[in-house]
C-alpha cells in the first residue's frame, strides 16, 4: 500500500492519573494503558505545569529527577505505525522516526543539526503535552485523592481553541512522508520528505535511499 503523505492516526492510549496522600503530602502518578492489537512504543518527557517540555524522562531509572521542580511526567506514544513524528526546532522540517533520540541527541534529517528529544516534538505531540498538563493541573486543584482515566482522542477533542488565522492543528494524526529508509549504520527507521536525508538517530547520511 502506498503511504506517501497520508494521515497516520496517533495511538489512542488511555491516560491515567492517580492522586494519593502519604504522610500528609499530596502525591500523584501518571501512566498509560493500551489494549489494541497494534504495535506501541513509549518515551517520557518532563514538562512544566504550563505544558512546556523541559527534559527527557529516564524510564529505566525510578529515581530520575526532573530538571525543575513542579514538573509533570508525560508519556508520549508512537502513532499506529510505531513511529514518532518529529519537528526540527532549527529548520522546522518534519519527519517520522522509529527512535526519538534518547541515548544521543536527535539529528534533524534535513539540516543535520542536533537537538534534545523533548525539543523535537511534532505539532500534534505539543498539543497533547499541553492537554495532559491542563488535565493534571485541574485534577490536583480539586485537593482530593482519586484516579482518572481518559483516552487521548477524547482528551484532545475537549480542547477549546482560541481564535486563530489559519486552520486548526491536526491533533489526531502524524503525516507519512515520501521516502522511508532504514539506516545502514544503526538500523533506525526514518520517514522523510525527499530522497536524501540524515538518520535522526546516528546522523549518518546514506548515499541514496
Amino acid at each position: 500500500m502506498d503511504e506517501e503523505f497520508i494521515d497516520i492516526p496517533i495511538s489512542d492510549v488511555e491516560i491515567t492519573f492517580k492522586i494519593f496522600t502519604s504522610e500528609g503530602k499530596q502525591l500523584y502518578s501518571s501512566g498509560i494503558q493500551y489494549s489494541r492489537p497494534l504495535p506501541l512504543k513509549l518515551y517520557g518527557i518532563w514538562a512544566l505545569r504550563q505544558g512546556i517540555p523541559v527534559g527527557v524522562l529516564n524510564l529505566a531509572d525510578e529515581a530520575s529527577l526532573p530538571p525543575f521542580s513542579e514538573c509533570f511526567q508525560i508519556l508520549i506514544a508512537t502513532d499506529e505505525r510505531a513511529m514518532w513524528g518529529r519537528r526540527c526546532p532549527h529548520c522546522s522540517g518534519y519527519w517520522r522516526t522509529g527512535s526519538p533520540g534518547l541515548v544521543q541527541t536527535t539529528v534533524c534529517c534535513y539540516c543535520g543539526r542536533h537537538s534534545e528529544a523533548h525539543e523535537c516534538l511534532s505539532d500534534a505531540q505539543r498539543v497533547y503535552v499541553e492537554a495532559c498538563c491542563a488535565l493534571f493541573r485541574d485534577a490536583l486543584d480539586q485537593k482530593r485523592d482519586g484516579q482518572l482515566k481518559i483516552r487521548a482522542r477524547q482528551l484532545l477533542e475537549g480542547i477549546k481553541m482560541e481564535a486563530m488565522d489559519g486552520p486548526p492543528p491536526e491533533f489526531f494524526v502524524e503525516k507519512a512522508k515520501q521516502t522511508k529508509f532504514s539506516c545502514g549504520s544503526c538500523g533506525n527507521h526514518n520517514d522523510i520528505l525527499g530522497r536524501y536525508g540524515y538518520c535522526s538517530t546516528c546522523g549518518t547520511r546514506p548515499l541514496h535511499v
